[in-house]
């Protein structure tokens, strides 16, 4: 073979040496050599097969305002919501028995959480309807008191945030993921109990079947 038939080995891709290695052992009836590299490249082309077709898979994206979040957890339950003490943003302890007297909705949320913040707006609009006679009450869970502080003006929550600074009111609820919401009575017993996003119209029905 003529030496200016083949390309200097600096300026062949990996490829290219092993088509011409191959061919090199065909030549010289090298035939295991041979199919040695021919399965080795089979071998390279079937991985990267695989892994354009998970390119090609569709994947999972967060949620966003058009999305609808699924419901993780949606059931109405009869017994009272479980007593606790917390402190809130402003410096008050607020204790179960300061939720009764009217409907309340008791979310649990963190400002990481994004249907968190999809759900802002709204609650927002119902705490400032007088219209409406229903108490809404944040539980953060777990996060530094200057972070929540922070994120409550930006986001502009008027109602109360209460601080579960090491998660036991979180995991005394089963809480397992954000949003969780409970829907209380006037005794403070649990009318609802809803995981995910929470929309304006779901919220009025609740109110008014638990009230």
């Amino acid at each position: 073979m003529e030496q200016s038939q083949i390309c200097p080995a600096r300026e062949q891709s990996w490829l290219a040496r092993l088509t011409q290695a191959c061919k090199l052992a065909l030549m010289q009836k090298q035939y295991i050599y041979a199919a040695g590299i021919i399965g080795g490249l089979a071998a390279i082309f079937i991985v990267g097969w695989v892994f354009l077709k998970q390119d090609d898979a569709p994947q999972a994206s967060g949620p966003d305002q058009n999305a609808t979040a699924p419901t993780a957890t949606d059931s109405t339950q009869d017994d009272l919501f479980p007593d606790f003490s917390l402190a809130s943003l402003n410096g008050n302890t607020v204790t179960r028995d300061d939720l009764k007297g009217q409907v309340t909705l008791v979310r649990f949320m963190a400002t990481t959480c994004s249907i968190c913040a999809i759900e802002n707006p709204t609650l927002n609009k119902l705490n400032a309807d007088d219209s409406l006679d229903v108490r809404f009450v944040d539980i953060n869970i777990a996060e530094p008191r200057d972070l929540v502080q922070d994120y409550v003006n930006e986001v502009g929550i008027k109602h109360d945030v209460l601080l579960d600074t090491d998660g036991a009111v979180t995991i005394q609820n089963g809480v397992l993921g954000t949003p969780t919401s409970y829907v209380l009575r006037a005794d403070a017993s649990v009318c609802r109990r809803h995981s995910g996003l929470y929309r304006e119209a779901d919220l009025l029905a609740e109110f008014e079947s638990c009230g």
